[in-house]
């Protein structure tokens, strides 16, 4: 695996991990006001 497609896996993974726990804030904020 090359450096660059390694950079670029670790990015979309950090993206959607930040993605999924913005999702999961909103829901629980809603959740609960």
């Amino acid at each position: 695996m090359s450096m660059g497609s390694f950079l670029s896996r670790g990015l979309r993974v950090g993206m959607t991990t930040t993605i999924a726990t913005l999702i999961d804030h909103d829901k629980a904020a809603a959740y609960y006001t």
